[in-house]
C-alpha cells in the first residue's frame, strides 16, 4: 500500500504473515500476533513480506460542531484518503461485494 496517512489514530493487528511499515524515520516489521499503533497523521506505507492478513482499526475524531469545522487542509486530506481507498479497491463495500458480484439488492458494484 503506497504512502499515505490516516486522520485518525490507527491500530494494525497482524493476524497472519508479516508486513513491513515504512515510517519517516524508521522501518517496523510486524509479525502475526503483534500490534502497531500510529497516531493521527503519521505518514507511512505498508509492504507485505509474505501472504498476510491484518485488522486495521481507525479511531476517528469526535463529530465536530459547526463552530469547530475542519480546516481546508484536513478536508483535503480526508477526501484524498477516500479517493486513494477507492483507487486501491478498498471501498467500504469492496470486501462484501467484490467487483463483478451482485449485492443483496441485485445491483452490481
Amino acid at each position: 500500500m503506497r504512502q499515505h496517512r490516516a486522520e485518525g489514530r490507527i491500530s494494525l493487528q497482524e493476524l497472519k504473515g508479516r508486513v513491513r511499515i515504512h515510517l519517516a524515520d524508521r522501518t517496523v516489521d510486524v509479525a502475526a500476533g503483534h500490534l502497531l499503533v500510529l497516531d493521527c497523521g503519521v505518514l507511512h506505507d505498508v509492504e507485505a513480506l509474505e501472504e498476510s492478513a491484518m485488522l486495521l482499526t481507525i479511531s476517528w475524531r469526535r463529530e465536530k460542531s459547526a463552530s469547530e469545522s475542519f480546516s481546508s487542509t484536513q478536508q483535503h486530506l480526508d477526501e484524498e484518503a477516500v479517493s486513494r481507498m477507492d483507487d486501491e479497491g478498498g471501498a467500504p463495500d469492496a470486501a462484501v461485494n467484490p467487483p463483478g458480484e451482485a449485492s443483496e439488492s441485485g445491483l452490481g458494484s
